[in-house]
């Protein structure tokens, strides 16, 4: 237990970006696109185990993709959770035409689409792909249903940059991008407690 945090009403919530992939190491735009983790993930996942040793959760929750599947596998075969629940509303934006491309072949072939995106960041939608304001929608809609099951307790949740940035916004009452260049590496943990129904936070922690 890395945490104990303030009695039997409180919510205790750890949240978790999943391991790298070889996507994520060869700067590729990586969302619904559905990679595997590589090897430094799956050892990524093993120290978060190591971190979290002693810790037990009531429930666990998880992006339905594979790389954040593997990465809680891994992490819950070293440890103990009553109940593992796979939510696709936790998945990764979207990203549509620019999945697998790198960082630079989509400057090259979407230089306006880019422009655009970093100008009006909130109304940012990618070729094919999903709003930041569809990402948002559907991430809250997972964590209001996640709450309505967890009063108390220490739960878990496994899922991605872009949702877990989402949530920050959502938890501090900030709208837009404003928190999305704060960094938050593969498989980096933080930590949040609450006893207002998962609205505003009374610990929040972005690293553990």
């Amino acid at each position: 237990m890395i945490y104990a945090d303030n009695g039997p009403e409180t919510l205790r919530v750890y949240f978790l970006r999943h391991g790298e992939t070889d996507w994520n190491r060869w700067g590729l735009y990586q969302g619904h696109g559905d990679i595997p983790l590589n090897e430094r993930g799956r050892r990524q996942a093993i120290k978060v185990a190591v971190k979290l040793c002693g810790e037990t959760f009531d429930n666990v929750y998880v992006s339905d993709l594979v790389r954040a599947g593997e990465t809680a596998q891994i992490i819950l075969s070293r440890l103990k959770a009553k109940s593992v629940t796979s939510l696709r509303g936790l998945r990764e934006l979207d990203f549509g035409h620019w999945e697998g491309l790198s960082f630079t072949e989509v400057e090259a072939a979407y230089p306006q689409e880019v422009k655009d995106a970093f100008a009006q960041p909130d109304a940012f939608r990618p070729p094919g792909g999903e709003s930041v304001v569809e990402l948002r929608a559907r991430v809250v809609k997972a964590w209001e249903g996640i709450i309505q099951e967890n009063r108390a307790g220490t739960i878990m949740i496994v899922t991605h940059g872009g949702p877990i940035r989402v949530l920050w916004g959502y938890w501090l009452g900030k709208r837009g991008m404003a928190l999305w260049n704060i960094a938050f590496p593969h498989c980096a943990l933080g930590f949040a407690s609450f006893n207002t129904a998962g609205r505003f936070p009374q610990t929040f922690i972005t690293g553990i």
